[in-house]
């Protein structure tokens, strides 16, 4: 407490900084009740976070309600708000932008991006739909501040996008991605497009940082079917400060994190303004020490 602001890290090309931890929104609407998640975003605001993630898919708008409800009002100007749309035509993400702002009980959000890309095809038929066509109305009319696009699946999707709005002669602002210290052997979002996003001026946004808590030994995603026998590299290979110092140390923009809690959230702030720095070579050594957890059995959500 006291501490001030966690610390800013510029927004890609744009002139605005945000925490470099971003809380993610998903657990705010399904892993806690009603009092619990008042608690839990009082208590981010409080250690020093001030962005904000979440979609309009998380607990049937449950997730965006509760921000409407605990999280905006009178900090919404201090707040950097994201919320995400996996609409596949123009209607549905004019509808879902609507009940967004709605939910949220805001007039604008500061980052609005198309959700879980997850082919070269499913990125042209959002576009042929006419979806990128209402984000970038939304970016013009106010409602939104800046614009882009995630998924978890596989690079080849995000290289894609990239070569369509090139050729539309449009850039995005941001995209959300897997980086995490077994990405790199398998379907490797860092390796292969970190460097084409920086020397675009996106704003890259970490997830999926610990694999949805495997990597700390915790069997709780949303495809059982896929889990790797090995967990827990964390703790016994490398250290959590490690794990997520990984991240820092790469040109990342902030780390969106699911905490499920206080504690995780105060650890988590805690690292982020005390993370070991590693340079390349020491990246390299920990990507190396990890290498048996690696696969699709790990990273459950790639190339499904």
């Amino acid at each position: 407490e006291g501490a001030g602001l966690l610390p800013l890290r510029r927004f890609g090309r744009a002139d605005v900084r945000v925490t470099a931890l971003c809380v993610g929104g998903g657990h705010v609407g399904s892993a806690m009740d009603d009092r619990g998640a008042a608690m839990f975003l009082e208590r981010a605001l409080e250690v020093g976070c001030r962005f904000f993630d979440t979609a309009e898919s998380y607990s049937g708008g449950e997730s965006e309600r509760r921000f409407g409800r605990y999280l905006l009002g009178a900090r919404r100007e201090e707040i950097f708000l994201m919320t995400k749309t996996r609409a596949m035509d123009r209607g549905t993400a004019e509808r879902h932008l609507a009940e967004s702002l709605e939910r949220m009980r805001t007039d604008y959000l500061d980052l609005w991006q198309m959700h879980d890309i997850t082919s070269a095809g499913d990125v042209d038929r959002r576009i042929e739909n006419g979806v990128l066509e209402v984000m970038l109305e939304a970016k013009r009319s106010g409602k939104v501040r800046y614009l882009g696009f995630t998924g978890h699946t596989r690079p080849s999707a995000h290289l894609h996008m990239l070569e369509r709005l090139r050729g539309l002669g449009v850039e995005l602002d941001a995209t959300q991605m897997p980086v995490n210290i077994v990405d790199p052997h398998y379907e490797s979002f860092v390796m292969g497009l970190m460097s084409p996003l920086v020397e675009r001026g996106y704003a890259i946004l970490a997830m999926k940082t610990l694999v949805y808590g495997q990597l700390v030994g915790q069997r709780t995603s949303w495809r059982r079917d896929r889990h790797a026998e090995d967990l827990g590299a964390v703790g016994t290979e490398v250290t959590l400060a490690e794990a997520l110092g990984f991240v820092w140390s790469l040109p990342v923009c902030s780390l969106v994190s699911g905490m499920t809690n206080v504690r995780e959230l105060e650890e988590n702030a805690g690292l982020c303004r005390e993370f070991p720095k590693l340079d390349e070579a020491a990246r390299e050594r920990i990507v190396a020490r990890v290498g048996r957890y690696a696969g699709p059995q790990m990273e459950f959500y790639k190339a499904i």
